[in-house]
């Protein structure tokens, strides 16, 4: 890879997993991060521009920031009665290895999910305004409470960087 401005070569690399989805068992995809947009464009007025580093690919973030998170469940169980899973999702923040941050499980509403193998899920997550500089974590943990035990709990994990202005 060479950047046009500095004209200078690097390269980059990252393992990825791909689990096997055949087998049946609880997964989830991998976590997507950006900021929360705007609701309009008059909320915007005052506020300075979207930052180009806030986005899925970068993940640089300032502090007090809304951050929205995404990410999809696959081969959740179904119970045969309500025609329904039973999925909780809980969220926690870490930094340099330690939890800063651990929201409630919460029961996952698949009511107008198309596909309830593919249960697309997410949340909104507001960072603090003194909040540290650093490289975070945001983990992902879902609960499969129609599933056996060795498979009920599948995480996933994505890092993201806060830096003041």
């Amino acid at each position: 890879m060479r950047d046009a401005n500095s004209e200078r070569v690097g390269s980059a690399s990252q393992f990825i997993e791909v689990p096997d989805v055949s087998k049946g068992r609880l997964t989830l995809s991998g976590v997507v991060l950006r900021a929360n947009p705007p609701k309009n464009p008059s909320e915007a007025e005052g506020h300075e521009q979207s930052d180009p580093n806030e986005n899925p690919a970068v993940r640089v973030f300032k502090p007090g920031r809304a951050l929205i998170y995404g990410y999809q469940i696959l081969n959740a169980q179904i119970d045969k009665g309500t025609k329904k899973p039973q999925i909780q999702a809980q969220v926690r923040l870490f930094r340099d290895g330690k939890q800063v941050y651990q929201g409630k499980a919460m029961q996952l509403d698949s009511t107008d999910q198309p596909d309830l193998k593919k249960i697309v899920a997410g949340g909104r997550l507001q960072l603090g305004t003194k909040m540290e500089p650093g490289d975070y974590v945001l983990q992902v943990i879902v609960t499969d409470g129609l599933a056996r035990d060795k498979f009920k709990i599948a995480t996933q994990a994505m890092d993201f960087e806060v830096v003041r202005n």
